[in-house]
């Protein structure tokens, strides 16, 4: 019940493509994720620490076409455009220190794919408290603000407004930021838009069409 709560206010404030309930499934995420300016995951998280590319975050639900856990490795074979990755799950930033590679974590799989930021969990958060959190930071990303200080003023509005007992560190410093701290643009890539393209198509044209003309005149 947090989770959903948690991810209709951040639907609210950020917009985009809900999946909840029957809809929240693998597929639905592979299908949608290539065009997020934001990607925010409120769900568990089932750790591999034998084979750590088998750690996955878990949909709840199979379909025809995938079991319903995303594993690290399929991540690594993704491409993605988001500028951020909300990974409002247990351990996400968590996993073996592998000689030569560092921590492999599902924070890292999403770096790999193209998410300069991130923000994960150190440890099993508190799912009510790293929602109101969460929701607050998704206001603060609306605004414009940038991302280290937006999680920071999220955490001590969360301190602000809990009580004692949701005050230990335990419930607010488990999320944390990676990568680029710049605030982010939420509107459409302009990759993303095919007018862009039918424009710069167009313009490859005519500029071929004048030189033409020219170079035959």
């Amino acid at each position: 019940l947090s989770n959903t709560r948690e991810v209709e206010a951040a639907q609210g404030m950020l917009g985009g493509v809900m999946l909840l309930g029957a809809q929240a499934d693998e597929t639905g995420f592979k299908r949608n994720a290539g065009n997020a300016a934001v990607l925010h995951l409120a769900m568990h998280t089932v750790m591999d620490e034998a084979e750590p590319l088998r750690t996955a975050l878990a949909f709840g639900r199979s379909d025809s076409t995938d079991d319903g856990l995303l594993n690290m490795y399929e991540l690594f074979g993704m491409d993605l455009h988001a500028q951020l990755a909300l990974l409002s799950a247990c351990n996400t930033g968590a996993g073996p220190m592998l000689n030569g590679e560092g921590i492999m974590s599902m924070a890292r799989a999403f770096q790999y794919t193209g998410c300069p930021s991130v923000v994960m969990n150190l440890w099993a958060c508190d799912d009510e408290a790293s929602g109101t959190i969460i929701a607050a930071l998704c206001e603060r990303i609306r605004s414009g603000d940038e991302l280290d200080d937006a999680l920071r003023e999220a955490k001590l509005e969360h301190l602000r407004a809990s009580d004692p007992a949701k005050a230990h560190p335990f419930y607010w410093s488990t999320l944390v930021l990676m990568g680029d701290e710049r605030a982010i643009d939420l509107s459409r890539p302009w990759y993303r838009n095919p007018w862009m393209w039918a424009g710069a198509a167009s313009l490859v044209v005519l500029i071929g069409w004048s030189f033409l003309r020219k170079r035959f005149q």
